[in-house]
């Protein structure tokens, strides 16, 4: 039993100390605070345990208790709903003022969803109930139920996002379940049977396929499926059917077994026309298949390297480089040019260039093979290589970067210019010699256009007494200022030069220092009959023969002028006749010279 004992003192008059004790039987009462307190501590319990997140406040907002469940939710709380957020108060159908009117004691609960932000800043979809009661003492009390529904919130979005992508990708699921068999997802997927006359989606599961709508050559593939879908076995198979509408279709089915938190085992069924897919797979083989004929069939070597490393070849590629046949794929660039001369700077020189964008072109001859030097016999065959980039890289990327061959994708074209080369190496000697015959030759030699000289050689040069770089560019007219544009000597050798593509003559050389030299002019045009293609005119000093002819007249001159002076008639009689008579002779016959000149001797005598 529980007793509760009061004592009091008091004094008589006597001056004598009196106690008084009571004794009061308090059992029912200490029993019943017992069951209070382990009410108490159960429920804290229940409310330390529960998932759900729970709060109590009252009348003034002030938070009196709440559970971890729903710190964790709601983060750190105030003391009192004036200080938390708007999303939260408004969650909990209170203002800045307190709880919202329409809480009174013994309404139904009232329902509020929303929106509150977390810690990083991704807002949370939570949902409340709200309920307010009167304590035994007269005040009103409000508890609060919060609830996580970001999960209903993302199971909507999923079945959403599901619903629509199956749609969009024209395809069929169905979920196979211990419980309730077979489940179809969004619609129920008929099954397609020969001879309906609107056959169902091609997106079916794979239950729904008959066997008789299978093409023969892809049974084996639609019993495989049928195996893994009785033992419930992982599987991707694809097969074709017939289709009463739409003609041959390939499908697509995976069956993909799990097992649930219950235990229980389900398979998921997914079906989907892949025929636009196959369709464009065997157009890419075939497209393959004849890119692969076109290269092997062409004289040029092509490869396509991805960084320092080659893909694939054609077979003209590994000959020019003298490989063997069918190199494997991831070979190293140096090892396919190791009969280059430097060939890891080509390497570099050729990814700095793709670097930069560029095109990479540069020609080089092979080593001879020490593997077989039968082949040196026929010359050192000449390679062009282009190198062009066909995949973007990361700008700024370094060339010496390891990682850069990783990202360059190239493509490297080779062609055989041995025969070139053979023909460049001999037009430079033929070139040479040309020019040596140009630059040595005595006679002076010019290439003339449109009466300006275009080049002329160093024998030109000294008889104009000009440099000979300085030749180019001057006119027929400033060397031979007798022979300009529309003079008759400049008619009649344009019209020598139509009529018979040459034409020979002599004229005087004007020089630097003011004294002529008479030099013997051949033309000849370059193309016949085109007198715009230019011409090749030889220039030979004469000077020194005209020099003597000009002396010869001279001492002719003389000597006739002796003879008129003597009495004796002389005649000069050559093979065509007379050449010439003395003023003495021209008396004595009574004529002039022009009637005697080219007559036979017996005229006179």
């Amino acid at each position: 039993r529980w007793f509760r004992e009061v004592c009091n003192t008091c004094t008589d008059s006597a001056g004598k100390t009196f106690h008084f004790l009571i004794w009061q039987d308090v059992t029912a009462e200490h029993v019943a605070r017992e069951r209070a307190e382990r009410s108490a501590r159960e429920l804290d319990d229940w409310f330390d345990l529960s998932p759900v997140g729970m709060l109590l406040f009252d009348d003034a907002g002030l938070l009196l208790r709440s559970n971890p469940a729903f710190v964790a939710l709601v983060g750190p709380l105030p003391d009192t709903l004036s200080q938390a957020v708007p999303a939260l108060r408004q969650l909990l159908a209170c203002d800045e003022d307190g709880p919202l009117p329409r809480l009174q004691p013994g309404s139904p609960p009232l329902a509020v969803q929303g929106w509150l932000p977390q810690a990083d800043n991704a807002p949370r979809r939570l949902g409340a109930m709200v309920r307010c009661y009167m304590t035994s003492g007269g005040q009103r009390r409000y508890m609060a139920v919060l609830e996580d529904r970001s999960a209903e919130e993302e199971r909507d979005l999923a079945q959403t996002q599901i619903g629509a992508l199956m749609d969009t990708a024209g395809l069929g699921l169905a979920t196979f379940q211990e419980s309730s068999g077979w489940v179809r997802q969004r619609q129920p997927l008929a099954t397609v049977r020969a001879g309906d006359s609107e056959p169902p989606p091609l997106s079916a599961a794979v239950q729904s396929i008959s066997r008789d709508l299978v093409l023969p050559q892809s049974l084996p593939e639609y019993e495989k499926l049928q195996q893994a879908l009785r033992h419930a076995q992982r599987a991707e198979v694809r097969y074709a059917i017939r289709h009463a509408t739409l003609g041959d279709r390939w499908l697509l089915t995976r069956v993909e077994p799990a097992t649930l938190a219950s235990g229980k085992r389900t398979t998921s069924v997914v079906t989907i026309d892949i025929t636009e897919q196959h369709q464009t797979q065997q157009r890419s083989e075939r497209l393959l298949r004849e890119l692969t004929t076109i290269l092997d069939s062409t004289s040029a070597g092509i490869a396509y390297l991805r960084g320092n490393e080659l893909v694939r070849c054609n077979r003209r590629f590994e000959t020019m480089l003298g490989l063997p046949e069918r190199v494997p794929a991831g070979t190293p660039f140096e090892q396919l040019f190791a009969r280059v001369a430097g060939a890891p700077r080509l390497g570099k020189d050729v990814w700095a260039a793709l670097d930069g964008d560029h095109v990479y072109e540069t020609e080089f001859a092979l080593q001879p093979d020490a593997t077989s030097p039968g082949k040196a016999e026929h010359g050192t065959p000449w390679l062009a290589l282009a190198a062009r980039r066909s995949a973007p890289a990361n700008a700024g990327d370094a060339v010496d970067d390891p990682s850069l061959a990783q990202r360059f994708e190239a493509i490297v074209v080779l062609s055989d210019i041995t025969r070139l080369k053979t023909q460049q190496t001999e037009l430079e000697v033929l070139a040479r010699d040309r020019e040596l015959m140009f630059s040595l030759s005595e006679v002076g030699i010019a290439f003339v256009r449109n009466g300006v000289l275009q080049r002329a050689n160093e024998a030109l040069a000294r008889m104009a007494d000009v440099p000979v770089e300085k030749l180019a560019g001057l006119t027929v007219a400033e060397l031979f200022p007798g022979a300009g544009p529309g003079s008759p000597e400049a008619e009649r050798e344009l019209r020598a030069l139509r009529d018979y593509g040459r034409w020979v003559g002599e004229r005087p050389l004007h020089r630097r220092n003011g004294k002529p030299l008479w030099v013997q002019i051949s033309e000849r045009l370059v193309n016949a009959g085109d007198t715009a293609g230019g011409l090749i005119a030889s220039y030979v000093n004469v000077d020194a023969r005209h020099r003597a002819e000009h002396a010869v007249a001279v001492q002719a001159e003389r000597t006739r002028a002796i003879l008129d002076s003597v009495l004796v008639g002389i005649v000069t009689v050559g093979p065509g006749g007379i050449e010439w008579m003395n003023r003495s002779a021209r008396r004595m016959f009574g004529g002039d010279l022009a009637d005697f000149v080219g007559q036979p001797i017996g005229t006179v005598a």
